[in-house]
């Protein structure tokens, strides 16, 4: 019934607590759920819907709006281990750990070792997770950077550089014959 898929979420207090904190949601839902919550959304102040179909309308990546948010606030999408390389704070809502580790497992367990930020099982621990990332950032830093040292060799900015050149040295080492 909300976008965390926690028990007794009230929408309309999570709004006001944005609000009185100088916050914004911006949230980037799977495609299969965006209908369900496009109504939903659309009658808060804070909280904004962000679909696939608004990125590429503005020409934007996804990876863009990720570089210019302070917390990153996600269940078990894989995207926190890109959002890694800018070391702030990530909240993880895992309302339904059980289930899912049931239906689709985890690649890397155990879960806790592997997502390195405040855990949320409701709203007033979303709320707190959200306060305490704000105001300590570099809490679980330690855990980002031992994370991060695992699933990123590169952490420099020139990954593109080095696709590109390696792409260059296939192409103009291969003899083309005819």
């Amino acid at each position: 019934e909300n976008i965390f898929g926690m028990d007794c979420f009230d929408d309309s207090q999570f709004d006001s607590f944005l609000q009185s904190n100088n916050c914004i949601l911006v949230v980037k839902l799977h495609p299969a759920e965006q209908a369900f919550f496009n109504e939903k959304i659309k009658s808060t102040d804070n909280i904004f819907l962000l679909g696939d179909h608004i990125l590429a309308s503005h020409g934007v990546d996804l990876y863009e709006v990720l570089n210019s948010t302070d917390i990153l606030i996600t269940d078990y999408s894989s995207v926190f281990f890109d959002f890694l390389l800018l070391d702030r704070p990530i909240v993880f809502t895992p309302t339904d750990i059980d289930t899912y580790c049931e239906r689709r497992g985890f690649l890397l367990e155990p879960y806790d070792k592997w997502t390195p930020g405040e855990k949320a099982l409701d709203q007033i621990d979303l709320e707190s997770a959200i306060i305490e990332s704000l105001l300590n950032p570099s809490k679980h830093a330690e855990s980002r950077q031992e994370i991060r040292s695992v699933v990123h060799h590169f952490k420099d900015g020139n990954s593109s550089e080095r696709v590109w050149n390696l792409i260059e040295n296939i192409v103009f080492q291969k003899r083309i014959v005819v």
